[in-house]
């Protein structure tokens, strides 16, 4: 859908800028409010600026001055997920318990005298 706004001169060049044109600033104050009374989801916010990730469509709602619209049933729906991730992270039975820790991720294994490099 494309809509013709009339704006005055003064108003629009302080609305706009170098940075961005006066339309994509014009979108994102209406995406913002949209999102803000609840008309808008995060995802819906995202796919319409052209934003690829959900961090960065908070970061530009955290920009406007927009809080996230977080209830309860997305807090439970987070938890589940969660809940699921965890479920997943458990080894397989055929190998859960049969690892062996042979050395150490931090320190050398051979002694620091012994290395060519630093002598």
């Amino acid at each position: 859908m494309q809509i013709t706004l009339e704006i005055p001169d003064r108003i629009a060049q302080r609305l706009g800028g170098e940075s961005k044109p006066i339309e994509r600033r014009v979108l994102e104050i209406l995406v913002a409010d949209a999102y803000s009374s609840g008309a808008l989801s995060t995802a819906e916010v995202g796919r319409t600026l052209g934003i690829s990730s959900r961090l960065e469509t908070h970061a530009f709602l955290k920009s406007m001055g927009v809080y996230l619209n977080y209830d309860e049933a997305e807090l439970e729906r987070d938890l589940q997920s969660i809940a699921e991730l965890k479920q997943r992270r458990q080894p397989s039975p055929l190998i859960a318990g049969k690892a062996k820790i042979t050395g150490d991720l931090v320190s050398p294994i051979v002694d620091e005298n012994d290395w060519e490099c630093l002598k």
